[in-house]
């Protein structure tokens, strides 16, 4: 199910439909939805290497490290993902230097806000507060992904698809 059509009420529509799953108490719900996050800019998708901390831009293919859940944590989503060679579920966090990585669920560097941006696209605003700046989830250059402040121009826009 794509969640990114065009106008500023289909945008709110849409985003609130991807939301309302999440609102629901973990208890709810039997099974996960699983999305695919492609960045505007590049066309490539966010990827997780498994058994390891690294977070890339790589080419959308079906498979395990392209599969990611939006799970409500506060007032915030954690962008996150099971990682089957560590036997760990991780999410994706800001790290040194701003570079995203996929680590710790259930912190301030994990939690991020999922907003509408122009052209029925979506940002990922992180919620860490760091330096008191205002990050997003940005492709930094070719391949790599990154938290950065501004959040505007496509490097910063995400097409989010549920996949099956």
């Amino acid at each position: 199910m794509p969640v990114h059509p065009h106008g500023g009420a289909a945008t709110a529509a849409a985003v609130a439909a991807l939301l309302l799953p999440l609102a629901a108490p973990a208890t709810a719900r039997a099974a996960a939805s699983a999305y695919t996050l492609r960045n505007v800019h590049s066309g490539t998708c966010l990827n997780h290497t498994a058994g390891t901390s690294q977070v890339s831009l790589e080419a959308c293919v079906p498979g395990a490290g392209q599969r990611w859940e939006l799970w409500p944590e506060g007032t915030a989503t954690n962008v996150s993902a099971y990682d089957p060679d560590e036997a760990f579920r991780g999410c994706v966090t800001v790290g040194d230097f701003w570079n995203a990585r996929f680590s710790q669920c259930r912190t301030s560097e994990a939690a991020w806000t999922i907003a509408p941006a122009p052209g029925g696209h979506t940002r990922l605003k992180s919620q860490s507060g760091l330096n008191s700046n205002d990050l997003y989830l940005t492709e930094a250059q070719p391949g790599h992904v990154a938290a950065r402040p501004g959040g505007d121009g496509t490097s910063a826009d995400w097409i989010v698809t549920e996949v099956p």
